[in-house]
């Protein structure tokens, strides 16, 4: 696939750090999962284009999975990822949210993200289990490790959703970014249309009157 090869050699320049061997089963992972294999351990094995057997395909896709420096030298690839996205913007609009990692397995995952034609192209994501959902000291370690990736001079516009508290926007501030929250309760909208305002119009009165 021309594709990975491009990527590879993206990556491979891009992030030097990152050792041959992990980025060529990280590649191959990639492909495995861009041609239909669902991502569980297991189904990326068996699916990876080798000429090994079954049993090693899947032992490698586990040391990788496990792989401490793969984890340390990912936050090259966001790096690189998120210089590259925001470039040509240094006021870009990042979409923050938290959702499922997978359902009943108590982990949650928050994400920061940027449109691009219509698509969210994840900039940063961090895993926190539940207990640590929407928490202050989360939310913390989550823009701090934004920041670092975030190239010199680039200054975001956070947009999350009614799930995050004022403590949430104020993290945001002392960033010396902007932030704003987005929110339709159904009960006001409700009660806006008897008072014959349309939706649109009462929509974007309550996104100005939270946006700073």
């Amino acid at each position: 696939m021309r594709d990975i090869q491009i990527l590879q050699q993206t990556i491979e320049n891009q992030c030097p750090e990152i050792h041959k061997k992990r980025l060529s089963s990280l590649m191959l992972a990639t492909k495995a999962v861009l041609d239909g294999s669902a991502l569980t351990l297991t189904k990326i094995g068996r699916a990876l284009d080798t000429d090994t057997t079954v049993k090693h395909a899947i032992k490698r896709i586990d040391r990788l999975l496990g792989n401490r420096n793969l984890h340390r030298e990912k936050e090259s690839i966001y790096r690189w990822h998120a210089s590259f996205i925001t470039r040509a913007n240094p006021f870009p609009v990042v979409l923050v949210d938290w959702s499922d990692v997978r359902e009943q397995l108590r982990y949650m995952t928050l994400r920061a993200s940027v449109s691009v034609k219509g698509r969210a192209v994840t900039l940063y994501e961090q895993a926190f289990e539940y207990k640590n959902y929407n928490s202050p000291k989360s939310h913390q370690l989550f823009l701090d490790k934004l920041q670092s990736l975030l190239p010199q001079g680039c200054t975001p516009i956070i947009v999350s959703d009614a799930g995050f508290r004022n403590t949430w926007f104020r993290q945001v501030a002392n960033k010396g970014w902007s932030g704003l929250g987005v929110y339709v309760a159904k009960s006001r909208l409700s009660a806006a249309r008897a008072r014959g305002y349309g939706t649109k119009r009462f929509i974007l009165k309550q996104q100005i009157n939270h946006c700073f």
